[in-house]
């Protein structure tokens, strides 16, 4: 294994009037050489954040963080130039067709597999793009925090081998695991762009949203010739007439969208 990929998911997959809007997926990819660097920096952030200097924090959830607890975590992300790169995939449930809305409400996992399948294909795109060697992998490592069994995982990714339109890259993947979200600082860290992207620049709160987080994580988002619309972060079934405002500016004119080949 040459690289360790990171995934955690924000929001959540039902469609009850209590649901999230927004169901999506945030990753981070780090060369395993590098790997070591996450858990320090995780361990400085925490001994910054905390208000309890006797009981400090031992975990991050962003979503549970105030402001600007949240600004120093990406603050710091930027500062010491992490060496990862990121890929967020982002559903607006609410647009999704009401046949598919049955069978995501019906089947268990469904939109959490259909939304996986576009993560892990820029992901192998990148691999397969910067590795030395066709021998190269990236193990993934799924957070655990749905209770999410590792043979589904993988009977899905086996269901996709054979299946023509899934444009996933298999040779740049090589183990596949699901751990709990409080054990490793990596699955802390892509949730820290899952929720900055999905809860806070897309669905926001009661009086808006806040932008300010996805902006400072920019520079660490997959490009592809240049783009990051459809390779760091990738939308689906989102129409851009039903954005924030603010989301929408932030698309067009940060990270250069066109909404080409997306409804709206």
């Amino acid at each position: 294994m040459s690289y360790i990929v990171y995934i955690d998911e924000s929001g959540d997959e039902g469609f009850k009037d209590s649901s999230s809007q927004y169901f999506g997926f945030g990753a981070i990819i780090i060369k395993k050489e590098n790997d070591l660097k996450l858990p320090r920096l995780q361990k400085r952030i925490l001994g910054e954040i905390s208000q309890s200097k006797s009981k400090p924090l031992r975990n991050i959830h962003f979503a549970s963080l105030k402001h600007e607890q949240r600004k120093y975590i990406c603050d710091s992300f930027v500062r010491e130039k992490l060496p990862i790169r990121a890929f967020v995939v982002i559903s607006d449930k609410s647009k999704i067709s009401d046949q598919l809305t049955k069978e995501f409400d019906q089947e268990k996992f469904k939109l959490f597999n259909y939304l996986a399948r576009h993560l892990l294909e820029r992901i192998s795109w990148f691999v397969r793009d910067h590795r030395d060697n066709a021998n190269e992998t990236a193990e993934v490592i799924f957070s655990n925090r749905k209770q999410l069994k590792l043979e589904k995982v993988q009977e899905y990714f086996d269901s996709l081998k054979n299946n023509s339109s899934c444009k996933i890259e298999w040779s740049a993947f090589g183990q596949v695991r699901v751990v709990n979200h409080d054990q490793l600082a990596g699955l802390q860290f892509a949730d820290v762009f899952a929720t900055s992207f999905r809860h806070y620049a897309f669905e926001g709160l009661k009086l808006g949203v806040d932008t300010g987080y996805a902006r400072a994580l920019k520079p660490f988002l997959y490009k592809r010739n240049g783009l990051v619309e459809n390779y760091g972060l990738k939308t689906r079934g989102i129409n851009s007439e039903f954005l924030h405002q603010e989301t929408k500016e932030m698309l067009v004119k940060d990270f250069e969208f066109t909404f080409k080949n997306q409804k709206g």
